[in-house]
């Protein structure tokens, strides 16, 4: 008996590394199989791959007025010029550097005062070429792909691998044929969006100035809107701009074959160097959403980002407060629809804000607005610098230091970045400095 229970207690201590050791062979005997599988499947797709030529810009491509841009049968590429590029003036301000920038170990770029050049305005042509909706991109044909088309995709996927059908062979990039759509899309459409369109700021500085461009063909029909899946409140933009439901093409696949397609060079990143159009597209939305409710329309607004988790202010609380206490309202714009957002935006004076999507609602408020921006010296930007400049408004700078132990290391698409997630501490005195500085100039 006892022998018995012993060799049931040695089998019962023994039966765990058994069934680990199957399980093992087990995993690897079916890692085999998939890497044969997938390897397998690689041979075969190879078959179907065709290396990209790059066509870097359009100036080899057949220059033409509006007119013909829109109406010329021809399947070679088609340019019309609208505007060349324009420098555009610094933001200026009333009061000396010491009163509108604010922290420590600053970089030189804050401080100066050098306009900038806006990129030309321009619209392509192309006539049956395939286009990723989502991710912006433009296969003028199956071989060669745009390159000014992919500079926010780039963003996303620096070497555009991720994009469906796409495969990076060394330094080369080619295109599975096979995945490329069949059916084809009758009719003139105009591309709206690129990779960062899901972005508030991005989707109204590089995605509606096109729309406006084209803005009489867009509502008669013979120019329709191609996009991506759209969020709640691009369809919402849509709709106050008065454009008919059936002329907006969402596609939903990952890619498309399109018989015309007009490609706006507003697509480019017109945010980060915005032409002085970007000012008709804030003063064209202005106009419908106002005249409203002048009671939603405060003078001194505090935009806050405490609902947003990846760049966290830790002592958004005590800033809130003590805004509040100068007269401040408290606006996260999230919560509103986008028309209540531009009648808030409308009527301000003074605008307190983090660098980001939310102080794109600048684009709102009259000229002569000062804006304050809170800077983590880990994002720096230009671009609401820029848009003040361009809309005559008066920029103000808060450097906030963000230490090292506060960034957390994500790891996004196989990229590494330490700029995404992190807290930090605003130096609360420094912001009713400013605003109080503002509001006396």
């Amino acid at each position: 008996m006892n022998i018995r229970r012993l060799f049931r207690n040695r089998l019962l201590r023994g039966l765990p590394v058994v069934i680990f050791r199957v399980v093992r062979k087990a995993k690897s005997l079916f890692a085999i199989y998939h890497m044969g599988a997938i390897n397998k499947g690689t041979r075969a797709s190879e078959k179907n791959l065709r290396e990209l030529a790059t066509i870097n810009n359009c100036d080899r491509f057949t220059k033409v007025s509006r007119e013909k841009l829109l109406s010329l049968k021809t399947s070679a590429p088609l340019v019309c010029l609208f505007s060349k590029a324009a420098t555009i003036p610094a933001a200026q301000n009333q009061l000396s550097q010491s009163k509108t920038v604010f922290g420590n170990n600053i970089p030189a770029w804050i401080f100066e005062n050098r306009p900038y050049s806006s990129k030309p305005i321009y619209a392509v042509r192309f006539s049956s070429c395939y286009i990723y909706p989502t991710w912006g991109v433009v296969l003028p044909s199956p071989t060669s792909i745009y390159e000014p088309s992919v500079k926010a995709a780039r963003y996303k996927s620096p070497d555009l691998s991720q994009i469906p059908g796409m495969v990076l062979q060394g330094d080369k990039l080619s295109i599975d044929i096979e995945r490329l759509p069949q059916h084809t899309l009758e009719g003139s459409y105009i591309l709206l969006n690129h990779w960062g369109g899901k972005n508030y700021g991005h989707f109204l500085c590089d995605s509606l100035p096109g729309i406006l461009l084209f803005y009489k063909e867009i509502i008669r029909g013979t120019l329709k809107i191609l996009a991506g899946r759209l969020q709640r409140w691009q369809k919402e933009l849509l709709r106050l701009l008065s454009i008919p439901a059936e002329n907006i093409k969402s596609v939903d696949e990952d890619s498309c074959c399109c018989a015309s397609l007009l490609w706006p060079s507003f697509l480019e990143d017109n945010l980060n160097q915005p032409s002085a159009f970007t000012r008709v597209v804030g003063d064209y939305l202005r106009g419908l959403a106002v005249p409203g409710n002048v009671g939603l329309s405060p003078e001194l607004i505090f935009i806050s980002r405490k609902g947003v988790l990846n760049r966290r202010m830790i002592n958004e609380a005590d800033l809130t407060a003590r805004l509040k206490n100068a007269g401040f309202s408290v606006i996260a714009p999230e919560n509103y629809s986008v028309e209540q957002q531009i009648r808030m935006f409308s009527r301000a004076k003074v605008i307190v804000g983090e660098m980001g999507a939310g102080l794109a609602n600048t684009l709102f408020a009259p000229p002569g607005c000062k804006i304050i921006e809170i800077m983590p010296e880990i994002k720096p930007s230009m671009w609401i610098k820029r848009l003040c400049g361009l809309l005559n408004m008066e920029w103000y700078c808060i450097w906030a230091k963000v230490p090292k132990e506060r960034r957390v290391v994500s790891i996004v698409d196989g990229i590494k970045y330490d700029n995404l997630v992190f807290t930090y501490n605003v130096n609360v005195d420094h912001v009713l400095q400013a605003t109080q500085n503002a509001m006396r100039s």
